[in-house]
């Protein structure tokens, strides 16, 4: 029953000793504070059941789309992001180079969903992004995997960037093994199959797989999702649906 007809249906003879203890209350502790209190707590109880939720989401489907929310953490500096694609270097399938690697200043970024850009390139162009986040601009790998994420992600964050962009870093830091833990704090990956492109050339859903170690050894594999829009805008470009994440043993959860 809402909270106005609780309170039609009280008896006029209960608001008596209601104020009393009202009035107490406000002498012995300011009931500002008892309401300050009692909201932060219901809030602090909000954000713990949200990560909660987040936390079960990101071992399934939808690892991509949700991170954990709170404070963003010290960036890794340009040493470090130096060190780590060298080690992407020695995997196979990356796409990464030595000499790539040693001209990172000069790394492009991922940009935004385009007509030329093939499903094939966007798994290994994104996570490529990831590795050198700050390249070219503070948080650009971040930028794109907003730009590439379908309107599931945005729906969740409420097509705000920058939550998401806080809530990002704070699942890196967090969590070795979440999708964003591994590909900007992780020691490597790899593709380990080539696309799968749904329905032949003429689909409009892609599947790939990728493997990822993490900063503490623990390996990982992720199933990309990728979704070709065929309404405006951004008709005809490939999007990222999901990217799901396996168990400890790198199995799937079946759908």
């Amino acid at each position: 029953m809402p909270v106005q007809q609780l309170v039609c249906h009280q008896r006029r003879t209960d608001f008596a000793p209601l104020m009393v203890c009202l009035l107490l209350l406000d002498f012995i502790f300011p009931i500002s504070y008892s309401f300050s209190v009692s909201t932060r707590l219901f809030h602090f109880h909000q954000l713990k059941a949200l990560e909660a939720c987040s936390n079960k989401r990101r071992r399934g489907r939808g690892a991509f789309l949700f991170p954990a929310a709170y404070t963003r953490s010290p960036r890794k500096t340009v040493a470090s992001a130096m060190q780590l694609r060298l080690a992407n270097s020695s995997s196979n399938n990356t796409g990464v180079d030595i000499a790539s690697a040693m001209r990172e200043s000069s790394f492009p970024g991922a940009g935004a969903p385009r007509p030329d850009l093939p499903p094939e390139d966007i798994p290994s162009l994104l996570m490529e992004a990831l590795v050198n986040n700050d390249f070219p601009t503070v948080d650009a790998g971040l930028n794109s995997v907003w730009e590439f994420a379908t309107d599931t992600m945005r729906f969740i964050f409420k097509n705000n960037r920058t939550d998401f962009i806080v809530s990002a870093h704070e699942t890196a830091d967090k969590f070795p093994t979440s999708f964003y833990g591994a590909a900007m704090r992780g020691k490597s990956w790899k593709l380990e199959s080539p696309l799968n492109r749904v329905g032949g050339e003429d689909g409009w859903i892609a599947t790939q797989v990728m493997q990822t170690i993490s900063s503490d050894g623990r390996l990982r594999r992720w199933q990309w999702e990728l979704r070709k829009k065929r309404q405006p805008p951004g008709r005809g470009n490939w999007f990222v649906e999901s990217v799901g994440s396996s168990d400890r043993k790198g199995q799937f959860e079946p759908d």
